[in-house]
Formats: C-alpha cells, sequence, structure tokens
C-alpha cells in the first residue's frame, strides 16, 4: 500500500523555481488519486501561458519526488489548464528531456536554468539570515568571520558565538531563525557548496568568502532579488486566485503536511 501521507510530503519539497515555494502552499497542486501502485498528480499554473521551461521542470519535479515513494511503481504528472500542457506531460511521463520535446524552441537542457535559480533562492536566504544577524548586533567584521562552528540551530532559533571565530563559550540567541537556516543550508546544498566547519560561514554564490567592506553591495543585490521575487509571488498567487479560485495556503482538502512543507514564507 502507498502511503498516502508521504506521498503529499514529497509533493511539499517540489518548488516553484522562480518563486522559490512550495508548489502546494502556492494553491498549484490541484489534486493526487492513487490507484494501486500508480500515482496521478494534476496540478495548474496561474496562467495559460506560464514559460513551459519553467512548467517542464515543476513537473519532472513532481513526478520525480513521488516517484521515492516506498510502493509507487507509476507517476503520472497532468499539468492542466497550459497551452503546452500535451507537450509536457506527454514528454514528462515518457521520461524525455526538454530539449527533444521542444527541439527548435529550447535554448539546451534545463540544468542551467536550475542553477540560476538555485543562486538566487541561496542568495535570498542568506540575505535574511545576514540582516537579522546585523540586527542582533552582531558586528559586519564578526559576520564575515563567521564559521560553521560557530552557528547552530535550535529549534526556531539560531545560536552564535558571540566571539565569532574567537575562543569563546558565550553563545547569542536569535530567535526566529531557524527555519530561515534550515531553508539556508537547503539552498547552499543545492549550489553544491561545502559547509567546513573552520571556513567562513556566508559566502557568494560561488563559494567565495564575503568582506565588511562588501557586505552592504552584497546584501543590497539580494534585496533586489528577493524584492522581484516576492513581487512575481504577488502576481502570481493573486492570477492563480482569479483563474481557480485558489488562494496560498488554500488547500484544506489535502493534508496539513502539503500545506507547510518545501520552503515558504521564512
Amino acid at each position: 500500500m502507498i502511503n498516502e501521507r508521504e506521498v503529499y510530503d514529497r509533493l511539499g519539497e517540489v518548488l516553484d523555481p522562480e518563486l522559490d515555494q512550495s508548489l502546494a502552499h502556492l494553491g498549484f497542486v490541484e489534486g493526487v488519486e492513487i490507484r494501486g501502485a500508480e500515482v496521478e498528480v494534476r496540478f495548474r499554473l496561474p496562467t495559460y501561458w506560464c514559460a513551459a521551461n519553467f512548467a517542464y521542470m515543476m513537473a519532472e519535479d513532481i513526478r520525480e519526488r513521488v516517484g521515492r515513494v516506498a510502493g509507487v511503481e507509476r507517476v503520472t504528472v497532468r499539468l492542466r489548464d497550459h497551452y503546452a500542457e500535451e507537450e509536457i506531460n506527454g514528454g514528462v511521463n515518457a521520461g524525455e528531456p526538454f530539449s527533444r520535446v521542444f527541439a527548435g524552441e529550447a535554448d539546451g537542457e534545463l540544468d542551467e536554468l536550475r542553477r540560476t535559480f538555485a543562486r538566487k533562492a541561496f542568495l535570498v536566504r542568506q540575505e535574511q539570515l545576514l540582516r537579522a544577524l546585523l540586527r542582533a548586533g552582531i558586528g559586519a567584521e564578526a559576520l564575515v568571520r563567521l564559521t560553521a562552528a560557530d552557528a547552530r540551530a535550535e529549534g526556531d532559533a539560531l545560536l552564535v558565538r558571540a566571539a565569532a571565530g574567537e575562543e569563546s563559550n558565550e553563545w547569542r540567541r536569535v530567535a526566529g531563525l531557524g527555519r530561515t537556516w534550515a531553508l539556508w543550508r537547503q539552498r547552499r546544498a543545492a549550489l553544491g557548496l561545502p559547509f567546513p566547519l573552520r571556513e567562513p560561514l556566508f559566502t557568494t554564490a560561488e563559494g567565495e568568502r564575503l568582506t565588511a567592506a562588501g557586505l552592504p553591495e552584497h546584501l543590497r543585490a539580494a534585496r533586489l532579488i528577493r524584492l522581484n521575487g516576492a513581487f512575481n509571488t504577488m502576481l502570481c498567487t493573486r492570477l492563480n486566485q482569479v483563474r481557480h479560485g485558489v488562494g496560498v495556503g488554500d488547500v484544506e482538502a489535502l493534508p496539513d503536511s502539503l500545506c507547510t512543507a518545501g520552503g515558504e514564507g521564512a
């Protein structure tokens, strides 16, 4: 028997790549049907003209994540109400690459696009951490010296060694950062960045260490990415509400885990 809860948990991991939020939380998942060892997942996007490459990435991720569930032998993904739904559904369910399905339209595969969005997500989550730590009174010089050994999550809080790398047993507790820390760690791992205990904790998306002098510009650039994402999220969720009558988190017919997993709103 397929565990329905696990199916929903895996769906909660599927993100809109541009918005860096769970499809379920955004209200894009329409429904799930389990038939024996087969699972069908239906989803809809805010507009009929949502970019085919974005939609293809989401459909691929749904198929891959749900396919991990014990007992699942086949996953069928149904994108609905989309101008390219026939091509996307056929290609994804057959395991075809995007470039083959959209030959002549695709500029290579989706790997570099995925990495571009992973970089943006990493920078946005990191900006949230950096600004919160600055507000908590940790100076820029100390902040760029922090290592993985100097910080750890504890429940909803982030604990930071006050001496920022110097020998000290004094830790500062910054409440409300536990989930943001976890999401940032996930985005960091998606970029393949190492997490050594004694190396600088906060880096560029390419793994280069930050400097105190360069921190304001780093934060400014990340803020622009965040504001653009926030605008797109607002636009997409409002369009989805008008088109399908579904708002953010408005998925009461589905298990709670589907509404809260995957990266929304930290």
